[in-house]
């Protein structure tokens, strides 16, 4: 029971020191206009979006060189009234911000992170973890070339942590999917 506690004590720890925090403002600046600013302690590439409540995009841009920060003025006076969702995704790491309009005025929301799944390939075992922040019901499935070779339940839990033993599998690329409510990750292994 120790060995488990700190295997996964271990596994939770080098998630966490992997993971950036970049830093997400959003500054209102007059009637409908707010100055979006993002902060990364490392450069990287970063992908910009504003979605509307019923998920439809309404801006999207994505970083051609690697960069610390961004800063763009926002000219949100042509949407009309309702709930948008602001998300810089960089590397691994996605912040986002709430935002709602209301007669012009702009409402910001506190800062929410999502971290995508951190996989581990060794000796022949898998290793998945992942903070599942919003409590979806998760999936696993590994395709081969040809099939799906293995589909099961990760839960519903906040942290899950999953390791699968592949030695039994043929010699050849495998394609593994995380998927739970609207996200799908993927990850290729080569055995």
């Amino acid at each position: 029971m120790k060995t488990i506690a700190t295997l996964v004590l271990v596994l939770s720890a080098m998630v966490a020191g992997a993971v950036e925090k970049p830093r997400l403002e959003v500054y209102p600046v007059n009637e409908g206009k707010a100055i979006v600013a993002l902060a990364n302690e490392r450069p990287a590439r970063m992908v910009v979006s504003l979605s509307a409540g019923d998920g439809s995009l309404v801006y999207h841009s994505e970083s051609k060189e690697s960069q610390t920060g961004y800063r763009k003025l926002f000219d949100f006076s042509g949407l009309e009234d309702g709930r948008y969702v602001l998300s810089v995704k960089v590397n691994s790491t996605t912040v986002k911000r709430p935002i709602s309009i209301d007669g012009g005025a702009l409402r910001v929301g506190d800062s929410e992170f999502r971290f995508d799944p951190y996989f581990s390939w060794s000796d022949d075992v898998l290793k998945i973890s992942y903070l599942n922040f919003d409590g979806d019901p998760l999936r696993v499935t590994i395709n081969g070339q040809e099939s799906t070779v293995y589909e099961g339940s990760l839960g519903r839990n906040f942290s899950v942590m999953a390791g699968y033993d592949l030695s039994a599998l043929d010699r050849g690329q495998y394609t593994v999917v995380v998927a739970g409510g609207d996200k799908q990750f993927v990850y290729t292994l080569n055995k």
